[in-house]
């Protein structure tokens, strides 16, 4: 399973216990490669995510929330590679 399709699950389990379920948020993730502060080329994902039935701040506390606490996509690799969540709700 790729993380596109991890992080959905992970946003919508996140909303699941939090009584504002993203279930119809749409998730597009991008991975480039690119030069690290330290020297060598490194990792970065961009994490779309839209969802325009709630309202952006919820929308944003999910996926920070499914980003910070629940992918383990994001458990393996924080520290190791650079994640912008860009978030479009209602």
């Amino acid at each position: 399973m790729g993380i596109k399709p991890h992080f959905t699950a992970t946003a919508t389990a996140t909303g699941g216990w939090n009584g504002h379920a993203a279930k119809n948020a749409a998730v597009t993730c991008s991975v480039t490669i690119g030069t690290r502060d330290a020297g060598g080329f490194g990792l970065a994902v961009k994490l779309q995510v839209v969802d325009r039935e709630l309202p952006q701040a919820k929308l944003e506390a999910l996926a920070r929330e499914a980003h910070e606490r629940i992918c383990p996509y994001s458990h393996a690799t924080r520290g190791d590679v650079q994640v912008h969540l860009m978030v479009v709700g209602a």
